[in-house]
Parts: structure tokens; C-alpha cells; sequence
């Protein structure tokens, strides 16, 4: 996969251009979920690639895709079984997309394609993909909260 480095980009490609038209062909073709699913999963089972934040980049993708998308019925038993085994290893990603995975359940995925803008955003927040939001209550009283993707 490209946004893991395993795979060379296109020239003048980036990360948000990956996760863009991935995000964008998820949205248009729902029948594609679970194969880009399985995909990633098939990344993360014995990655052996040469570049060595390729397994975390891999856990990152999944997150953000979990915002906006959960596997089929059928393949969400085989899904949430594939997390947990491999909470161990990875246990601070793989939470966050179980995190990702619940809140899209319960709360439904996005509606409406992010912009790249937003994608960028995602793509550089961090293992957590949130970031600290300051709101002024009446009074001028400040109130700090971390959003996420799925708030």
C-alpha cells in the first residue's frame, strides 16, 4: 500500500492524496468496504517491509477509514477478532480503532466526503487522531476538549 511506504507514490503524490481517493471510492462504491478492509488487514499480517513505521502507518489507515466506514456483518466477527488478537502488539492503535469502530457503529459513518483539507488534518494528528479544541463558555470562561474525527 502506498500511504505505508510499501509501495512507491506517484509523482507529486502524498499521504492525503492516498487516503483521499481511497476514502472517495469507499464512499462512491460500498460494495468495496470490505475488500479495502481485508486489504489492510492483509498489509498488517506479517508486514514485513523494509521500512519500519510501515505497521503503524497501516493501524493509522485503519483508524481513519473506521471513522467513516465498518466492515459488512459478515466480516465483522472475523474483523473485531483480528483486533483483538492483535491488541497485544499494538495495543495503543488498536484500541484507537476499536474506539474508531464503536463510534461509527453507534453513531453511523460521515455522510459527506471530507475535504482534503480535513484529510490532511487526520493524516498528521498523531497515533490519537484528535486534537486539543478550546471553546469560550459565557463569562469568557474557557473550556478545553480533545476532538476526534468521530466527536
Amino acid at each position: 500500500m502506498r500511504f505505508m511506504g510499501d509501495h512507491a507514490m506517484s509523482r507529486g503524490q502524498t499521504d492525503v492524496d492516498c487516503l483521499y481517493y481511497l476514502l472517495k471510492h469507499m464512499n462512491k462504491n460500498r460494495a468495496l468496504i470490505d475488500e479495502i478492509m481485508c486489504q489492510i488487514i492483509k498489509q498488517l499480517t506479517d508486514n514485513k517491509s523494509a521500512k519500519q513505521d510501515s505497521m503503524q502507518l497501516g493501524w493509522k489507515l485503519l483508524a481513519i477509514v473506521l471513522n467513516y466506514f465498518i466492515p459488512s456483518e459478515n466480516l465483522r466477527p472475523y474483523f473485531i477478532k483480528y483486533l483483538n488478537d492483535n491488541i497485544i502488539q499494538n495495543e495503543k492503535l488498536v484500541q484507537l480503532c476499536l474506539n474508531h469502530y464503536e463510534q461509527t457503529l453507534k453513531y453511523g459513518g460521515r455522510k459527506n466526503m471530507p475535504s482534503k483539507v480535513e484529510i490532511d488534518l487526520l493524516a498528521a494528528s498523531g497515533r490519537h487522531g484528535g486534537k486539543r479544541q478550546i471553546f469560550l463558555l459565557p463569562g469568557g470562561v474557557p473550556l478545553t476538549l480533545k476532538t476526534t474525527p468521530s466527536t
